[in-house]
């Protein structure tokens, strides 16, 4: 019995000998002790992000760096995966390395580590690794036909980007782009507006264009997404690296409003963030006063009808209470960044710009924009469809609003709350002015 233990023993002993001088043909194994828990997020391309927060067009561009050929070898990103929370939340990037069956085998392997991600707190494997300058090196090969798994974990919540990675097998070494943390990602954004001044430039005192539709083109001109302008007028794209066209081609204002410049704007080799890509747009008073006197129906009273009605609020008689009054006043305040700020005696302020004698043309230009704000804040104005009815009043008074802006030094340093608030301005245009008195129906009282 005790030879028969003898032989076994040795028998192990020479299988094992021959084992190890087998090639290296399996994958290098991670030491558990090593390494951090790998979690491989399976489903769809959305799903290995964990970021709801990113729109569809940029995670469609996104999923064309999922996977990349690197020196024959096929990398793929298994998942991002954050965890923790407040000082403890920590992001990890998994990825996976497999063999095509193509020789002689990996034998190294680089992966980016970018300034923008912040404080690196650990990787896997470790065993065979090291860290150089802006990236992690792995010396273990990979054969032909087996994988390896890597991570690199991150403090906070990193956003996701397109990084490199390099590959070496024997003396041939390339570089491939992949998903992981944050770097090479940028914004475009402007803003669609009212250009009162029509010098190009949107200033504090020219209001955007809410819901315009905005296109974001490739350099090849293929469609990437149309996205809609915030209630500000601005908006806003994730890009990659890259040549790109934003456009602004819809005729939102039919023939009342005309763009100021190109409605293209072609942006080439995108490095770094964008802002301030504009379109602005004018009004075209002649045409818009012709239609106001010649073509459109109006529903609108002139200044003496809402004199009479602010100063009867409540009484016998009266269209409106002065409750109703002072919530038209109030709702005029909070129009955009309304040069309309009547203080805590709201019908006395507003009298005052309707009622009191005019001395100046930006005075008159002013009582025509409050008569045309409480046109349409009561439910006055021309008789379109709602949707048409919306939009010219939207620009009619947005552009209007702008002019007083810019006569008033700017809405958010000074508002008007007497005919006196602003009796030293610039020359305001005699066709600002008719074009409201044209949409009130009338001059002034």
């Amino acid at each position: 019995m005790e030879k028969k233990i003898h032989l076994l023993v040795v028998l192990i002993f020479i299988g094992s000998l021959f084992s190890g001088c087998e090639p290296a043909e399996e994958s290098f194994i991670i030491n558990e002790a090593d390494s951090l828990e790998v979690t491989k997020e399976e489903g769809d391309f959305s799903g290995k992000l964990q970021d709801a927060s990113l729109p569809a067009y940029f995670v469609a561009q996104l999923s064309l760096y999922e996977s990349t050929l690197l020196n024959t070898y096929t990398m793929s990103l298994l998942g991002r995966v954050v965890k923790g929370a407040g000082e403890n939340k920590t992001t990890t990037f998994n990825y996976r390395v497999s063999g095509n069956g193509v020789t002689p085998q990996l034998d190294s392997f680089y992966l980016e580590i970018p300034d923008c991600a912040g404080n690196l707190l650990s990787w896997t494997p470790r065993n065979s690794s090291n860290l150089q300058a802006r990236a992690i090196k792995w010396n273990s090969s990979i054969s032909k036909t087996g994988s390896q798994d890597y991570s690199v974990t991150y403090a906070g919540d990193v956003p996701l980007g397109i990084i490199t990675a390099t590959g070496i097998r024997g003396s041939i070494e390339e570089t491939a782009k992949i998903l992981g943390p944050c770097k090479d990602v940028f914004t475009l954004s402007g803003n669609v507006f009212i250009d009162a001044d029509q010098d190009g430039e949107k200033e504090g005192g020219e209001f955007g264009l809410s819901g315009k539709n905005v296109k974001l083109l490739d350099g090849d001109g293929n469609e990437i997404t149309t996205i809609s302008t915030a209630a500000d007028g601005s908006y806003s794209f994730m890009v990659l690296n890259g040549n790109y066209r934003i456009s602004i081609s819809e005729d939102f204002l039919n023939d009342n409003y005309y763009g100021i410049g190109d409605p293209n704007i072609d942006l080439q080799n995108i490095t770094s963030n964008k802002s301030a890509l504009n379109f602005g747009y004018f009004v075209n008073q002649d045409n818009i006063i012709y239609d106001l006197e010649n073509n459109l129906l109006l529903d609108t009273q002139p200044t003496k009808f809402w004199v009479q009605e602010i100063r009867n609020a409540s009484k016998k008689n009266a269209s409106y209470s002065k409750g109703e009054i002072a919530g038209f006043l109030t709702a005029i305040e909070n129009r955009l960044n309304s040069p309309f700020q009547f203080g805590s005696d709201k019908i006395r302020s507003a009298l005052s710009i309707l009622g009191n004698p005019i001395k100046t043309p930006f005075e008159e230009f002013i009582q025509q924009l409050l008569t045309a704000e409480l046109n349409v804040i009561s439910g006055r104005g021309v008789q379109l469809s709602q949707q048409e009815r919306d939009a010219f009043h939207e620009a009619l008074l947005t552009y209007s609003e702008g002019v007083a802006c810019r006569e008033n030094n700017q809405c958010s340093a000074k508002s008007i709350q007497s005919s006196a608030a602003a009796t030293t301005t610039k020359l305001v245009s005699s066709r600002d002015t008719r074009m409201l008195s044209s949409f009130n129906g009338s001059g002034g009282i």
